[in-house]
């Protein structure tokens, strides 16, 4: 590399940029090295990472710009298109938080302090360099509040040519925006979803439901591509959208899903020792920057910046009446209430949270002193509650009252602290009468009916009902269902179905199925599956497949059909699968060739496998494939999964690897599993970390596991902890265990705790449970509870139900339910099961609760 006096001048005085990145790396090192020798302080990181990025955007530039016929219809399509180019937006105007000042250091306007660029920046500029070069992609930064998850994104955009737009769907309501304008994204744009949980997990999941299938017909659709879809979202959330349902339960999100399905990328809520020796190398040139280095916990380097300490601080020194009402606040924002607090809400709750004596020491004016002390700054960022101020344009609020938004970093951690309070009296007596949203009353009631109080979630399901919210009808209906009322439920069933609830509409399809209304049970099965509800046509088909079995069931006239060979409708399991198919709906094709398959029918399952591949379903060529490898037909399992996988279906190359790895041939398997994680599937992690540990590379197991702890994911060293548990290996399993807890998995206590009490231990078990819980695993709270049952102590237990109920975990119920059974309290077992709790914990023994004001309806054994 040849470098002269003018180059070297004309790069850093701005009148060129370097074309090839080594020479920026060369620079670098060159001109730290010159001052170094000279006694002088070199430039600080954040020149560097400018000149870095405009020779990369240079050099994107030089790939060449659109094709004549592209950047023709850009131009004819530009007026339509949605969002404004990458370079008319800010950081802050993208939700970036501004950095914490230090004083008297920063010069004002500077809001962002230099970036130090961590391992998921590595694997972010990977499939940002890809999207450059005409590809389309998803990227979804999974971290908790104010792990630089927004700030990473902002880095990433910014080496796109300037031809790239970025469209930020908020207004009138990020869902509602993202809804309306997704049909009008244009080649060359970012579509920037920030929080994407207030896109994807909506009130409503069909609403959300609509959203991600958007996404993913923008992804496939290369007319409209290259795009880079961009999101970031809390693990809780994650978590939610990914997790799939129980054997026969409802799928609301199954669009979500598969969209979500290998995009991730883990923003680690901590600092590695070699992020950090790279922050103390820029906090030489800011002192922000310093600070954070010098003061941090922990390696909470984003935090910090964000202002965080300071925010926590205000938290816990407030004054009572502060502290009630962001206690208040905290509370509305985790039972469902949406972000913006309305000032009455506040007003009538939080006197609820004051004992009588700081009530009575309380000013006239409480409120306004408390929100003057949540509303002050923290070191630059917002203070714990702050004031929404409406801008000239926007329309009145209802009744001109002002709201006011809780920091995001007091709601996760508020969430964890609070996670076991049931709010007081107050709380929902202002619920009841003052919040109108109908999404947000379901929501508070169904927070009320996870945690056993039923009366409070039909309260609030009523008020919801009354607007004719569908999941709300859906949710009252079921929850007096489970009461023992009878009268008006399935009139709930029927509103709800009449108002788009795809899960209604399924019930109803059933019931115009059993009475012999076959159109019309299918017309209501396709609505249900086409808002979102995967289960109604399968369901439907499995009807008229058993219908099919038992013809003794037909009127004369059908037998003479069938025998004609004349489609039935009641046992035309087949026609209704094609149907569904044609319109996209593969799972009930799935769904009967699961049928015959079990029926010994192989061939025909094996059409309609292969029906649903040449229609576009992946997932039924890799289900064909797993049938094969059940019966030991590993040849044609295997031909079926590269089939699948060369399809681009990444889960196909994971199989890929297990059928080679149980034909014996283990360097193949470990091939396909490298693969197959390198596309994102942390599955085939777990498999390269077992198989290695069953060929006796212990070593080399716990390398990968470790690998892949680093990156976020600690399964696999939770995964070898249970291999080393199952060979006896106890001492290692353990270290494992502690391993994976120390990165994040609180199901390790919970299993270490398992291997004490199975070891005879007790004791050293109740302590590892202790140990779950206080890193926040509150389903520890319920495995303590069976432990103490176990060996007798049926009080302890009782009342560690409850902690565990009022966590959320509605599972305790059952166990408290079948506890007092066990005791011999059958009354109040049964009212458990039926009523719930009351809101001091204790069992309720009705609802007291008057269906949609009209006179309750009687139950059986009230």
């Amino acid at each position: 590399m040849k470098l002269t006096d003018s180059s070297l001048s004309d790069w850093i005085n701005g009148r060129s940029v370097p074309a090839d990145l080594a020479a920026v790396r060369f620079l670098v090192g060159y001109l730290e090295s010159i001052a170094g020798r000279r006694g002088h302080q070199a430039r600080g990181h954040g020149w560097w990472s400018a000149l870095h990025a405009q020779a990369r955007q240079f050099i994107y530039a030089k790939r060449g710009d659109l094709p004549e016929s592209r950047a023709t219809t850009t131009a004819t399509t530009a007026r339509q298109r949605v969002g404004r180019p990458i370079r008319s937006y800010t950081p802050l105007a993208l939700e970036v938080h501004r950095a914490i000042d230090v004083f008297d250091s920063v010069q004002p306007g500077d809001d962002l302090t230099p970036y130090v660029e961590r391992d998921h920046d590595i694997h972010i500029r990977e499939v940002v360099d890809a999207v450059a070069d005409g590809a389309s992609r998803m990227l979804v930064l999974v971290g908790g509040s104010s792990t630089g998850k927004t700030r990473a994104c902002w880095q990433a955009i910014q080496c796109l040519p300037a031809r790239w737009w970025l469209w930020h769907p908020i207004d009138p309501s990020r869902t509602a925006a993202a809804a309306l304008e997704l049909s009008q994204v244009r080649p060359y744009t970012v579509a920037w979803l920030n929080d994407a949980q207030h896109y994807l997990l909506t009130a409503d999941p069909a609403l959300g439901e609509r959203v991600a299938a958007g996404l993913r017909t923008l992804l496939r659709d290369e007319a409209r591509g290259p795009v880079l879809i961009l999101a970031t979202i809390w693990p809780e959330f994650w978590s939610t959208l990914t997790s799939q349902p129980t054997d026969g339960s409802p799928d609301p999100y199954a669009q979500a899903r598969e969209l979500l399905a290998g995009a991730d990328i883990r923003v680690p809520d901590r600092f590695t020792a070699r992020d950090m020796q790279a922050l103390h190398i820029v906090a030489d040139g800011d002192p922000r920057m310093r600070h954070a280095a010098e003061h941090a916990k922990n390696g909470r380097i984003t935090q910090h910046l964000a202002g965080v300490p300071e925010l926590l601080r205000r938290y816990r020194n407030a004054p009572a009446v502060a502290r009630a009402l962001i206690d208040t606040a905290i509370d509305i924002r985790r039972l469902g209430h949406p972000p913006h607090i309305p000032d009455t809400l506040l007003e009538q709750v939080a006197p609820g949270y004051l004992t009588d004596h700081d009530w009575n020491q309380a000013d006239n004016d409480w409120l306004q002193q408390a929100l003057v002390y949540t509303g002050w700054p923290c070191h630059g960022v917002p203070g714990p509650l702050t004031r929404i101020r409406p801008r000239p344009a926007d329309p009145p609020t209802p009744g001109g009252h002002m709201h006011y938004q809780l920091a995001d970093y007091l709601e996760q951690v508020g969430r964890i602290e609070r996670a076991a309070v049931f709010p007081p009296i107050s709380f929902w007596q202002a619920a009841a009468t003052i919040i109108t949203d109908p999404d947000a009353q379901r929501a508070i009631g169904r927070h009320a009916e996870v945690r056993g109080r039923y009366r409070r979630a039909a309260t609030m399901y009523q008020k919801a009902a009354s607007r004719d919210h569908p999941g709300a009808l859906w949710d009252l209906a079921c929850l007096l269902e489970r009461a023992g009322y009878r009268d008006g439920i399935e009139a709930l069933h029927q509103r709800s179905a009449d108002h788009g609830n795809p899960y209604a509409l399924q019930r109803l399809a059933e019931r115009q199925e059993h009475a012999g209304h076959h159109a019309e049970a299918e017309a209501l099965a396709f609505q249900a599956a086409d808002r979102g509800n995967t289960l109604a046509l399968p369901a439907l088909v499995d009807l008229r497949y058993e219908a099919g079995k038992h013809l003794d069931g037909l009127t004369t006239l059908e037998l003479l059909r069938a025998v004609r060979g004349e489609p039935v409708a009641r046992i035309d399991a087949r026609g209704l699968a094609m149907r569904a198919a044609d319109c996209g709906h593969f799972e009930a094709l799935r769904t009967l060739a699961f049928h015959l398959e079990q029926d010994g029918d192989h061939d025909g399952s094996r059409r309609l496998y292969w029906e649903a591949t040449d229609r576009g379903d992946l997932e039924a060529l890799r289900t064909l494939g797993y049938l094969r490898r059940l019966v030991g037909d590993y040849d044609a399992a295997d031909t079926l999964y590269q089939q699948a996988a060369d399809r681009g279906d990444v889960k196909a190359v994971r199989d890929l690897g297990y059928v080679r790895e149980l034909v014996g041939d283990r360097a193949a398997a470990e091939t396909h599993y490298r693969q197959a994680a390198a596309r994102g599937y942390a599955r085939a992690v777990r498999d390269l970390t077992r198989l290695r540990e069953e060929a006796g590379d212990h070593d080399g197991a716990e390398s990968a596991a470790l690998q892949a702890a680093e990156r976020g994911d600690s399964l696999p060293l939770y995964d070898l902890g249970k291999l080393r548990e199952q060979t006896g290996d106890i001492a290692s399993a353990e270290t494992l265990y502690r391993q994976a807890a120390s990165c994040g998995n609180s199901d390790a206590w919970r299993f270490l705790a398992k291997l004490r009490e199975s070891g005879g231990d007790p004791a050293g078990a109740e302590t590892l449970y202790s140990q779950a819980i206080d890193h926040g695993d509150h389903r520890a709270i319920r495995d303590l509870a069976l432990l103490r049952q176990r060996t007798g102590n049926p009080a302890s237990a009782t009342t560690l139900h409850r902690q565990a109920v009022d966590h959320g975990y509605h599972d305790a119920l059952d166990d408290l339910a079948n506890l007092l059974q066990q005791t011999g309290d059958t009354a109040g077992a049964d009212c458990v099961r039926r009523f719930g709790l009351a809101d001091d914990g204790s069992v309720a023994t009705s609802l007291d609760f008057n269906l949609l004001g009209s006179p309750a309806p009687t139950t059986s054994g009230q």
